[in-house]
């Protein structure tokens, strides 16, 4: 069954989808009236219901069951990252969403090459959200990450969080694996991926001192979007659902 987000809570038997997830479903999909859908809401739960009619402007779907879901991972993930020239951003946002990070915070670092206003910020942030969407929606989540205003480095690592706080630097040495040898399992782990160039030794310096832990994804360098989705999947392998 095909899904649809809904960006109000589903309370009522009966939910109208207006705007662009009615015009995908009525003119892009053809869902005709009778058809079985799947609506979700960020709740965690999925609403399956049927189309009881369709307009121009709306489509009508009667809730016939509600459902947990099990898609969402155990393990509470955030990704800081550096924002990356292009709609690189994009595509990383869309994988993070399918492997299952929890939220997602984009930063400008030294070597961010995009430095836009907080008119282009506020733009930039609300379409990631939207894309962060329909990556649940695609891959069966029903909780969207959470993506936050974009801040500077020196705020985001400054934040105070429990759990595991790694950050990726390709002068590291010591590997993800002896790292996590080395520190105790939580369930709230936040990595850092620089962008394009990666961090500063200065940066690096400066997280440390705010209790990150530099860490290596391998002798090679990775281009920063395959650095971020590597270190979510390996990271969700050993302490999340991947691979289950």
């Amino acid at each position: 069954m095909r899904r649809f987000f809904v960006e109000h809570p589903i309370k009522e038997e009966q939910v109208a989808l207006k705007g662009k997830e009615h015009k995908h479903l009525s003119r892009v999909l053809r869902i005709k009236k009778g058809d079985s859908v799947i609506l979700f809401d960020g709740s965690g739960k999925d609403f399956i219901g049927k189309v009881i009619k369709i307009t121009e402007n709306s489509s009508t779907i009667r809730i016939e069951k509600i459902a947990e879901s099990n898609t969402e991972s155990p393990l509470d993930l955030t990704l800081i990252m550096g924002i990356i020239k292009g709609k690189t951003m994009e595509e990383i946002i869309r994988h993070v969403t399918e492997l299952g990070v929890r939220s997602i915070l984009p930063i400008f670092t030294e070597r961010s090459i995009p430095k836009w206003g907080k008119e282009e910020q506020k733009k930039r942030v609300k379409r990631w959200q939207i894309i962060a969407k329909e990556a649940a929606k695609q891959c069966g989540r029903t909780k969207p990450p959470e993506i936050f205003t974009i801040l500077s480095f020196s705020k985001a690592i400054s934040i105070k969080e429990d759990g595991i706080h790694l950050i990726f630097w390709e002068e590291e040495t010591k590997g993800l694996k002896k790292i996590l040898e080395s520190v105790k399992y939580d369930n709230m782990i936040s990595i850092a991926i620089g962008p394009e160039g990666g961090f500063s030794k200065e940066e690096i310096e400066d997280a440390e001192k705010k209790g990150w832990i530099p860490v290596s994804l391998g002798k090679r360098i990775l281009r920063a979007e395959t650095a971020a989705i590597t270190a979510a999947a390996l990271i969700q392998h050993i302490f999340g659902d991947l691979g289950e």
